[in-house]
């Protein structure tokens, strides 16, 4: 049996306690006991303990929670929440998408963004994935002919593609990458890319990593040495932060790929991205529960693995059609 402590703001603030059997390949994760807490009004007052018995039992699965929610509203008056809000108070969204093409990966982080914006799926969002193939990524304000070697990729079949959020030109692929979709989130850039950035930071201490600390404006570095790039992007009110987690380092594959400026010299910047970048030296299966659990404690909040939904992977392929394996925007600039 695990515990976990959710904060959810809607009109008011709701706290939820929760005990809950975890979940298996062979069996959904249950409700065990839940304490539900906050400035909300409720009439009358002992109906709420009927709500938390009523959850008792029930599967962790959103729309049970959200109905067995519905039901109790029906017989009581509530001022400060309502089903949806008190049903993401309970549950938070995890996605483990393993690896995927380049194309797949930022059409679906921008998918992720449209759902969180949704009602139907507006809680906080982590997606944990990989590369397959490898592929460079440049910054949305990048010209890709500027930064990558495109001809030099096509011989170890590294794909290329534009993300949706800014900085620089990078290789994917000894690493694990995340996603953290999210309506909540300070307007202060500089404080938006901390806030997500401590989890990585709790995730490497976690994984036995000593001096590690946030290098504004983007990064996370490790006695002195970079392990984690990020970037953000916001639309209509949602943030969406992605970024890595370097399990190796091939410098020489990197600037086989990516294009050195003719003031600097190729061997010169290998020698100095081995002394300034490393990869953590760890399994991607490792890095990923150890930044699941660090999500988990940072926000206090219980993820929930959940599948991507059927509309969630047509709109993908339609976005990798319409968008991110087309030349008109790969090549935009």
């Amino acid at each position: 049996m695990k515990t976990s402590h959710y904060i959810y703001k809607s009109t008011k603030l709701i706290h939820v306690l929760l005990e809950y059997t975890e979940r298996t390949p062979t069996q959904d994760g249950i409700i065990n006991s839940i304490n539900i807490t906050g400035d909300f009004f409720v009439y009358p007052e002992e109906s709420l303990d009927g709500l938390e018995a009523s959850l008792i039992g029930t599967k962790l699965e959103k729309n049970l929670v959200r109905q067995k929610v519905q039901h109790w509203l029906r017989g009581s008056q509530v001022f400060g929440f309502d089903s949806e809000s008190l049903t993401k108070a309970i549950m938070a969204r995890l996605l483990k998408t393993g690896h995927n093409s380049c194309y797949w990966n930022m059409a679906l982080d921008e998918v992720l963004m449209k759902s969180v914006r949704n009602n139907a799926a507006n809680t906080p969002t982590l997606r944990l994935y990989g590369w397959d193939p490898p592929a460079v990524s440049i910054g949305y304000f990048q010209s890709m002919d500027h930064e990558v070697n495109v001809e030099n990729c096509k011989k170890p079949g590294v794909d290329v593609v534009r993300r949706m959020t800014g900085g620089g030109a990078v290789l994917h692929d000894s690493e694990l990458t995340y996603s953290f979709i999210t309506r909540w989130y300070p307007q202060n850039i500089l404080e938006s890319y901390k806030m997500i950035c401590d989890p990585i930071i709790i995730c490497l201490v976690d994984l036995g990593f000593n001096k590690v600390r946030f290098s504004p404006l983007n990064d996370v570095i490790v006695d002195g040495k970079k392990v984690s790039g990020n970037a953000q992007t916001r639309k209509e009110g949602i943030l969406l932060q992605h970024g890595t987690i370097l399990l190796d380092v091939d410098p020489e594959k990197m600037f086989t790929v990516l294009k050195v400026s003719k003031e600097k010299i190729r061997d010169k910047v290998i020698h100095s991205v081995k002394e300034r970048v490393m990869g953590v030296n760890r399994t991607f299966d490792e890095v990923s529960a150890a930044l699941e659990r660090a999500f988990s404690m940072k926000f206090a909040a219980k993820l929930l693995v959940d599948s991507i939904t059927t509309q969630e992977i047509s709109d993908s392929h339609k976005l990798i059609k319409e968008k991110y394996g087309m030349y008109d925007w790969n090549w935009r600039r």
